[in-house]
């Protein structure tokens, strides 16, 4: 899943978003831009956490998670090192 976000700000001085925790006295204006963000669950024997079973739900049925359209060594490739990766 990809979520694309747009910050906007209200007139010319941005009051709907600002930033928290930064220790300034007031808290800075967030400018505008655009930011997308992809979500990628390697859960896939969903078990609640990444781990060595997901090689093997992958091998049972392949996805294409790096949505190249192909479905392939580079998507188990994926799934490995999450694998790796996780605590």
């Amino acid at each position: 899943m990809s979520y694309t976000i747009t910050v906007r700000g209200a007139g010319t001085e941005h009051t709907d978003l600002r930033c928290d925790e930064t220790f300034a006295a007031t808290p800075p204006n967030v400018e505008e831009y655009t930011y997308t963000v992809s979500l990628l669950c390697f859960d896939l024997n969903r078990s609640g956490g990444v781990e060595a079973g997901d090689i093997s739900a992958w091998m049972d049925q392949p996805v294409d998670l790096d949505r190249d359209s192909a479905v392939d060594a580079a998507d188990l490739g994926l799934v490995v090192e999450a694998v790796l990766a996780a605590p």
